[in-house]
């Protein structure tokens, strides 16, 4: 049964030249990529020396699991891919800021994109005038 399937897996995707195929969302859906780090985070030093607006790891132990686990923001910034034709105030190329659990990861190419619509968006990056 297993080979069935694959036959059948196989058989539809073979056909599919990559490099023709882009992907777009729909209604008010944008297409984002999570920066790794904030472009936009401002790096103060004290009177006193403090380096301020660093994060010290990545990384902590958790006491429920007893792993290290990765840290993750609440609210992340990250670069618009591509946006829906009922998008109002978002626009390919912006950065903008979310919340990193409204972002839905979207399979495709490996490229690390995510999903999200435009009502989530809490702010976008814009040039003073």
């Amino acid at each position: 049964m297993k080979n069935v399937s694959d036959n059948v897996i196989r058989k539809t995707t073979e056909n599919i030249n990559t490099n023709e195929v882009d992907i777009l969302p729909i209604n008010t859906g944008i297409i984002i990529q999570f920066y790794d780090d904030n472009p936009y985070r401002v790096l103060e030093t004290s009177k006193s020396g403090i380096i301020q607006g660093i994060e010290t790891s990545k990384k902590h132990f958790s006491n429920e699991t007893g792993e290290i686990e990765k840290d993750t923001q609440v609210v992340a910034c990250a670069k618009v891919i591509e946006v829906g034709k009922n998008c109002i105030d978002v626009q390919k190329g912006d950065d903008v800021y979310l919340a990193r659990h409204m972002a839905i990861p979207l399979p495709f190419r490996k490229k690390g994109y995510y999903i999200v619509h435009e009502q989530h968006i809490m702010c976008r990056i814009t040039k003073k005038d």
